[in-house]
């Protein structure tokens, strides 16, 4: 009878804590897979990281590198033509519904789909 009791602990306490593992995996994978959707087409291949979630997968940043052309091209023997340049999108989560998206880098894009309060905020002082 103890046993029972003990093993059923055991699983609701196993079950209730691989319950946020799961949600911050899903909503990683969800936020990686809308940083795809939204890349340009034609755009340099991104190499991705891992996605980075907080507690219960709340917030989540995925990271990337692209290479593209060196804005200084150096010179010499071992001179590399290409480097890695970051690219970054977070998202923000509650539960697993997205309730924002937006790009970090690169620059083109970060101002391309940026939140609304950034914009009008930015307008602002531009206005100024």
């Amino acid at each position: 009878m103890n046993s029972r009791l003990l093993y059923s602990a055991a699983l609701s306490i196993f079950v209730a804590c691989s319950s946020g593992c799961t949600t911050g995996f899903r909503n990683g994978q969800a936020c990686k897979q809308k940083m795809i959707e939204t890349y340009p087409t034609g755009s340099p291949e991104l190499s991705y990281e891992l996605p980075q979630a907080s507690i219960h997968g709340r917030r989540v940043v995925v990271e990337a590198t692209y290479q593209g052309p060196l804005k200084k091209p150096e010179t010499g023997i071992f001179a590399r033509k290409t480097a890695d340049y970051p690219a970054a999108v977070e998202c923000t989560f509650n539960g697993e519904n997205m309730e924002t998206f937006r790009w970090l880098s690169p620059k083109k894009l970060a101002t391309a789909y940026a939140n609304p309060d950034e914009k009008e905020s930015d307008n602002k002082v531009e206005d100024q």
